[in-house]
């Protein structure tokens, strides 16, 4: 079993590495399998995808459901819904206030138990527990917002090499515009914070410290920012950090944002919430956004545009031009071997099973994002 596993969650590079020495990716696979070796009834895993790809997050989740047997069981606490529902056999609820009450919930279907959390609602208990529904159909764009398209600039990048050791990357030159996300794709270890990096520009200088009344309602009172403002930053806790770095991020004047995981130590609703933070705030700023996520609902409720990494991790990797969500999502799930269709009740993008007739028809027809029903 252990070689199964190793060989599965891509370990064999590091069997002889010591533990203090491994990456973030690799210790969370690293204890994936240290738990999953053991002969357990009751299999505990929280936030398994933690640090993960979107490739590493599906071969966990293979390997957390080969646990199940008849007599055993795998409870799992996931922020990442696409991960939660590909992994998942039931699914229960969790609401109440933070640190103060919670309430679990009776288990649901998989997709109810979703959807159920998204809508706020719960309509066995006629309960309601969030004010508003969270839903993937409605993304703004500028001509949703009445704005002139051809008020935008269009700016390029040149064609970039850069050698880190043993890796090179290579950017193949794109242009992008204004109120424009770009989402890149790819796998831990292809590059994707070293083009960040590369494309960093100078600070402005001598900016205005004042915050804008528009800032406060598009971003600080979603992030709800204001609670945190008397507390010390030592003392917040791993998500209360991450909504207050994004502030700080999108508070600072400038032409292009890059913004790397803004989904981490975040739960589920805080997610979509600081999506809509960061689509919302672009669009309205007419700034440029380059974004690396591996949340995938996160990433394709963002993503304008998108730039797919190839190659091989940590050796020599291609980013190429930014392309339609559309296509590049098309070739980076093509590259995974998986596929997604949407949800017909709030158009959240659900991973089809492995060679279910779902699954085959979308691989048939060339669409591993979306087949149009």
């Amino acid at each position: 079993m252990k070689e199964e596993l190793c060989v599965d969650l891509e370990l064999n590079n590091v069997l002889d590495s010591n533990i203090g020495y491994l990456s973030g990716g690799e210790l969370q696979r690293f204890a994936i399998a240290v738990v999953a070796m053991q002969n357990a009834d009751i299999y505990i895993f929280d936030e398994p995808s933690s640090f993960l790809d979107v490739k590493q997050r599906l071969k966990a989740a293979k390997v957390i459901r080969s646990l199940i047997r008849p007599d055993s069981y795998v409870i799992v606490v996931e922020h990442d819904l696409s991960v939660l529902d590909y992994l998942s056999d039931h699914i229960c609820c969790l609401y109440g206030k933070p640190r103060a009450y919670g309430v679990v919930t009776l288990p649901f279907s998989v997709r109810e138990g979703i959807n159920i959390f998204l809508s706020g609602f719960i309509p066995t208990e006629n309960l309601r527990f969030r004010d508003e529904s969270l839903t993937f159909k409605v993304v703004e764009t500028p001509q949703e917002s009445g704005d002139e398209i051809g008020t935008y600039s269009r700016y390029r990048y040149p064609s970039m090499a850069r050698t880190l050791g043993k890796f090179k990357l290579q950017v193949i030159e794109g242009e992008f515009t204004d109120s424009q996300i770009i989402v890149m794709l790819g796998e831990n270890g292809t590059g994707k914070t070293t083009f960040i990096k590369m494309l960093r520009l100078p600070s402005y200088e001598n900016s205005d410290s004042s915050t804008h009344p528009q800032f406060v309602t598009d971003v600080m009172k979603p992030l709800q920012i204001e609670e945190l403002k008397d507390r010390e930053v030592a003392n917040l806790s791993g998500g209360e950090q991450q909504r207050v770095a994004l502030c700080l991020c999108l508070g600072q004047p400038a032409d292009i944002y890059l913004i790397d995981e803004p989904s981490a130590y975040l739960d589920s609703e805080q997610r979509i919430v600081a999506a809509k933070v960061i689509k919302r705030f672009i669009l309205h700023a007419k700034k440029t956004a380059f974004v690396v996520e591996h949340d995938f609902i996160m990433a394709t409720y963002l993503a304008d545009k998108v730039i797919v990494y190839e190659g091989k991790p940590s050796v020599d990797c291609i980013a190429n031009s930014p392309e339609s969500l559309l296509s590049g999502m098309n070739l980076f799930l093509s590259r995974l071997d998986i596929t997604f269709r949407r949800d017909p009740t709030n158009y959240r993008p659900r991973i089809n099973k492995l060679n279910s007739t779902k699954d085959r028809e979308q691989k048939a027809a060339g669409s591993h994002y979306y087949l149009d029903d």
